[in-house]
């Protein structure tokens, strides 16, 4: 659930510093929500060296800022702006659970603390937060990810290179089971026509009727056209809007 938020409650009662990141981001935008599924607004103490700059409370977790015709959301690691994506405004058609900001922690190329680990990312394909992961692991550690899985009567892919073993691991449905296509499709559309950009670059996902997951997991690790990346997307579990503006630099 989307919660508001004021970025200065408490402040006079807390005696801790404010983050010049917060300031900037609350002073300028007010109407900033945020997305993300952990509770805590605030990370306390992320820097304990005296006088550093983010001593205290500062902010922490995925934020939407929402304009007139385009919305932007901020990954905070503990005060630190780690990335954020820009994409238009348009009228939803798809929906997906599978598709989400938590996701993103895995594969928005920084590290969080609250999500780490191929063992992490293995629950959320099994518990249909994540339609595939891909993770290297040391070839001593593989036997509990191998039990993590086959416990939950699921099958994976492992290929060895050195001391590492490569772990795929996919749902086991088909495309159209668990993603409405055509929405999909639409929104990828309609962002287009809103920012007049390439259509052409965006995947046709109607012809992933009657297809398996496991099938496309080669172009989800390797894919080489920018129309790959909308695919690659959807399958690692990225929102749309997120793989929209990594697409077009937004």
């Amino acid at each position: 659930m989307e919660t508001e938020y004021d970025p200065y409650e408490g402040e006079e009662n807390v005696g801790h510093r404010v983050s010049p990141v917060d300031r900037l981001l609350y002073k300028s935008y007010p109407s900033l929500i945020k997305v993300s599924k952990d509770k805590n607004l605030w990370y306390d103490k992320a820097d304990t060296k005296p006088n550093h700059i983010y001593c205290g409370r500062v902010l922490h977790g995925v934020f939407k800022l929402v304009m007139d015709t385009k919305e932007c959301i901020f990954y905070i690691n503990r005060g630190h702006v780690v990335a954020n994506y820009t994409y238009p405004i348009i009228e939803r058609k798809f929906h997906c659970d599978m598709l989400n900001y938590e996701n993103m922690h895995f594969w928005g190329g920084w590290w969080w603390q609250e999500q780490h680990g191929a063992d992490k990312m293995i629950d959320r394909v099994l518990k249909g937060q994540m339609p595939m992961m891909s993770a290297c692991v040391k070839k001593n550690v593989m036997g509990k990810y191998k039990r993590q899985i086959e416990d939950a009567g699921r099958c994976f892919r492992a290929s060895a290179e050195g001391d590492n073993i490569f772990i795929r691991l996919c749902s086991s449905y088909n495309f159209d089971d668990i993603f409405d296509l055509d929405a999909l499709y639409d929104d990828y559309m309609a962002m287009c026509d809103a920012w007049d950009v390439d259509k052409s670059n965006i995947f046709d996902f109607r012809t992933l009727r009657g297809k398996r997951l496991s099938d496309f997991a080669d172009i989800a690790l390797g894919g080489e056209k920018l129309s790959d990346m909308s695919l690659v997307g959807l399958m690692i579990g990225v929102p749309i809007e997120i793989t929209f503006s990594t697409m077009y630099s937004l």
